[in-house]
């Protein structure tokens, strides 16, 4: 309220949920503990708390106060009818609860999406999933998830798509500025002030990382993102499989495409310009978009640097060292990992199992590509193995359509980002051969420069570059999978909140996801039965480990693409674990056919999305 001033907010009454009507789905302890707030030891401990402190909802009759505030949008995007939150509101000194009813600032109809003042339980999981990926792993960060509350019984919901019978949720955000948005500007009497140069350099600096980071948030609005930079209300963010344009939820407007969403951040700059009060140096548009593509192109390079394998503490001075090189890499880079092959159909994030279309992946040849330089002597031999990393798709040059598409995004896309025939596939591969060669005597040029380690940049690159799973759209899919078996009984709440924590534990690359004390965790799959994947122990190193979810499962072994590795069981502050021995990354297989074995019996692994083998996953269950 000291930020916004006191005439943004509404006050309102909640009620106090009963706890029969109630109960705690996911608790992130590793947000609590980095924001150092205390818990107790224990599921069962945190849930009557968190219940207690977040399920709250509207009711006249409530004993509890909360504020609503209003916002505007001139847009005419981000309000959908309503004059402010409709179904959140502040409570405490740094809570913002969503989902918890229709609030006096909903104007939009009752039955419409936006107006009946709750949150599907399926958007809300999905929050928490993105909310963590963007507050361990961007710089622009996020109003962190801290708890998901699940309502016993569903609601008959009515909106202009459907009525149905639906579950719903109530999420706790933890506010200290992050839910600060352009939309409070226009308020009448705020007291919100925000540097238009500082907004565009901030909304500039998240569209880079997003590139690199692989994610489109898919509903992009001023109501979607704070006047400092953070990522809002994310039930529509992905990650993309591949770089080239792809959309979450419309493919109506180019600006909700994957590397496109920058267009409808300059259109809100270009609203906050022609308001005299947030725009009192009458900056031009033109000088906005200047700024915007200048703090674009260096944050791009930064984040490009970083997930070519220079150390964090070295971009810096790798820039200074190597500038021509960096601007040819990061511009190839860009340009080339945009294209893909013109299947339309194939760039909604929500087809699981859709065929991957993009030309170069450069996930994965960042991924091996310093592998393969250790391992080969031989330049011709590093070019011919470092494009074979990067053209992991067939070619198909058939036009496949998409009814769901606007005739804009698909003008845009087929005439900047689609190959359509094989003369553009040989002129684009002597492209990708030019940047394999210079991107090869770059990392030589760094390494001389002891600006980056030839064997740690192996571990580096291989967890960084990892594609997020379980923040795709199969991710999605096995978040509804999960909720389903919850609602059928088939899954305790207490296995739902280490299933979505172990969720969000698979999608983290740049911190948070250190394990056991024992290394870097990547190449996590999520069953049932618990948690497999890989540790990556540093000095060229790595292991298989498996953190079971039940108490009374004890693997003796893992067996990899049909050799068996003994386990051994651990204790550690993150709780008990089995490993493996230590292997060297050098040696790693790409693709792993793995099962659990007690004794000589192979444990059977069930999931919650019906796995197929056409995932494109570096553990797949035997």
């Amino acid at each position: 309220m000291q930020r916004l001033g006191e005439r943004v907010f509404v006050t309102i009454k909640l009620r106090r949920i009963p706890l029969g009507e109630i109960e705690l789905a996911f608790f992130n302890r590793d947000i609590a503990a980095r924001l150092g707030y205390e818990c107790l030891e224990g599921f069962e401990a945190m849930e009557p708390l968190a219940c207690e402190a977040f399920g709250l909802e509207v009711d006249e009759r409530g004993s509890h106060l909360a504020w609503v505030d209003r916002q505007e949008d001139p847009l005419g995007i981000a309000m959908s009818g309503n004059q402010g939150s409709g179904r959140a509101a502040y409570v405490g000194r740094s809570i913002n609860l969503k989902g918890i009813g229709r609030t006096p600032l909903a104007l939009a109809p009752r039955d419409s999406d936006h107006g009946h003042g709750y949150v599907d339980i399926v958007d809300a999981a999905w929050e928490c999933v993105a909310s963590d990926l963007f507050y361990f792993d961007s710089s622009f960060g996020t109003s962190p998830t801290l708890a998901l509350l699940r309502r016993r019984q569903p609601r008959w919901i009515t909106t202009e798509y459907e009525s149905a019978e639906v579950e719903t949720a109530i999420v706790a955000r933890v506010d200290n500025g992050a839910l600060d948005r352009p939309t409070h500007l226009f308020v009448p009497g705020a007291e919100l002030r925000a540097s238009l140069l500082d907004m565009t350099r901030a909304f500039a600096r998240q569209e880079a990382e997003k590139f690199t980071l692989g994610v489109v948030h898919g509903a992009f609005s001023a109501g979607n993102i704070s006047v400092h930079g953070h990522i809002l209300d994310m039930d529509t963010v992905r990650s993309v499989l591949g770089r080239h344009p792809q959309y979450s939820r419309t493919a109506r407007y180019t600006s909700n495409s994957f590397g496109l969403e920058w267009r409808g951040a300059l259109r809100i700059l270009e609203s906050l310009a022609a308001s005299e009060r947030n725009n009192p140096d009458k900056l031009s548009i033109e000088v906005i978009s200047s700024v915007f593509h200048r703090e674009y192109e260096l944050t791009l390079a930064k984040t490009s640097l970083l997930s070519f394998g220079v150390p964090k503490q070295n971009i810096e001075r790798v820039v200074a060292i190597c500038p021509d090189d960096v601007q040819f890499l990061v511009s190839e880079f860009k340009a080339l990992a945009q294209l893909a092959f013109p299947d339309l159909s194939a760039l909604f994030t929500g087809w699981v199992g859709a065929p991957r279309v993009e030309v170069f992946d450069f996930s994965h040849f960042l991924r091996h590509y310093h592998r393969l330089r250790q391992a080969a002597l031989d330049v011709e031999a590093r070019v011919m193995g470092g494009l074979k990393l990067l053209r992991r798709s067939e070619p198909r040059f058939e036009v496949v359509g998409n009814a769901r598409m606007s005739k804009e995004v698909e003008d845009h896309v087929r005439q900047r980002h689609m190959v359509e025939d094989f003369s553009q596939l040989v002129a684009l591969e002597q492209r990708a051969r030019a940047f394999i060669l210079r991107f090869d005597g770059f990392c030589s040029k760094v390494e001389r420069a002891s600006l980056l380690d030839s064997e740690s940049v192996i571990d580096r690159t291989y967890v960084i570059n990892e594609e997020r799973f379980y923040s795709s759209g199969y991710g999605q899919w096995w978040v509804e999978n999960l909720l389903e078996a919850r609602r059928q009984g088939d899954l305790g709440k207490e296995n739902l909140n280490r299933c979505i924590e172990a969720m969000t534990r698979a999608n983290r690359r740049l911190s948070g996801n250190q394990r056991y004390g024992l290394g870097t965790t990547t190449d996590m799959r999520v069953f049932k039965q618990g948690v497999v994947g890989r540790l990556v122990s540093g000095a060229g190193k790595y292991c298989y480990f498996h953190e079971p979810f039940a108490e009374n499962l004890e693997p003796t072994a893992i067996r990899v693409n049909g050799s068996a590795l003994r386990l051994s069981g651990k204790v550690s502050s993150d709780g008990r674990v089995w490993v493996s021995e230590q292997l060297s990354m050098m040696d790693m297989p790409e693709q792993a056919q793995f099962e659990l074995l007690c004794g000589a019996t192979p444990i059977a692994l069930e999931d919650y999305y019906n796995t197929q083998p056409s995932i494109p996953f570096a553990l797949v269950p035997a």
